[in-house]
């Protein structure tokens, strides 16, 4: 009787995905989707109908401070450092959170940019804004809790 020879089993070689649970890729894709929404956002701060360029920021950025201190509570004071460092915040942020660079930190900031965006809807009333916002918050907390996972960060 001739015994068939097999070749053993061999598992496929992973190498930098090696060990990744589903834990590590969830936490990976809510840091790739949290800092495009970032970044995005703030690039569509500079984008005009002519393209991007600081002109068409600060003309949009000084439409919201108008916006604000005239159909809120919010005083000119208040609205205008804020409204005028939003866009750079935004892309801040976005790079930070994709690059993974200190990724608490950067989605502690995030989270905190949400808070801060969702207060500005909050006071001019604006329900739908405020839950789309609350999404953010929700996906932010969950990568929060997800970042010991973590993989590819940059001063981890």
């Amino acid at each position: 009787m001739s015994e068939v020879a097999t070749a053993p089993e061999s598992k496929p070689k992973l190498g930098l995905l090696e060990g990744w649970t589903e834990e590590v890729f969830s936490f990976m894709l809510l840091r790739i989707w949290i800092g495009l929404r970032l970044f995005l956002a703030g690039l569509e701060k500079f984008q005009g109908e002519d393209g991007f360029s600081l002109e068409n920021y600060y003309e949009k950025m000084g439409r919201f401070v108008t916006y604000f201190t005239e159909n809120t509570y919010l005083p000119g004071w208040m609205a205008k450092p804020y409204c005028y460092s939003l866009g750079y915040g935004l892309l801040l942020f976005g790079v930070l959170v994709l690059a993974g660079i200190k990724p608490k930190f950067s989605l502690t900031l995030s989270g905190l940019m949400f808070i801060s965006l969702s207060f500005g809807l909050m006071v001019d009333n604006e329900a739908s804004g405020i839950a789309w916002l609350a999404a953010h918050m929700v996906l932010t907390v969950m990568a929060l809790l997800l970042c010991k996972h973590n993989r590819l960060a940059i001063f981890g």
